[in-house]
């Protein structure tokens, strides 16, 4: 009997909580949502951006020996913003993983009208997707893997035979 009074008290306080709104959040997940909000703020705030990220980033992606992997992000998340200031990065799927793990699929798409990556503008729209895995501890990234289409951008601004 006891066991049905705390079952029942339980998916009351779901209840209230959904329909309160309120949703109980992965704090990883959390922290991915506020990433992809830096990202598409304008003006870029690097120091927003830097915040989010851990010291000891790992960024499996990234083999450069002489910056760290949180500069070389830092750098990479800025020459977007000031290339295609004006694209977005659409969210199409955030899903909470084990140990701190997070995934998100999204969607890139905007217009090249400033050099970017040492590229000239070429005023040309791009819409490109990919997906990352997040690792977050303590309201930082820790570890990112990535795969996006960045050949497909490439080609769509004409950098790149398609």
């Amino acid at each position: 009997m006891m066991l049905l009074r705390c079952m029942g008290v339980m998916l009351a306080v779901g209840w209230l909580i959904a329909g309160s709104g309120l949703v109980l959040a992965n704090p990883a997940e959390d922290t991915v949502h506020v990433w992809f909000k830096a990202l598409n703020s304008r003006p870029f705030d690097e120091v927003r951006v830097a915040d989010l990220l851990s010291d000891e980033l790992d960024d499996h992606n990234n083999e450069d020996l002489f910056l760290s992997d949180k500069a070389i992000q830092i750098y990479i998340q800025q020459e977007y913003a000031k290339g295609a200031p004006n694209a977005h990065i659409n969210l199409l799927m955030v899903d909470a993983l084990k140990d701190g793990r997070v995934l998100a699929h999204w969607r890139f798409s905007g217009k090249h009208t400033a050099e970017m990556f040492e590229i000239p503008a070429t005023n040309k729209p791009f819409d490109i997707t990919g997906m990352t895995i997040f690792r977050v501890a303590e309201g930082k990234i820790t570890e990112v893997w990535q795969v996006m289409e960045f050949e497909r951008l490439l080609e769509q601004l004409g950098v790149l035979d398609g």
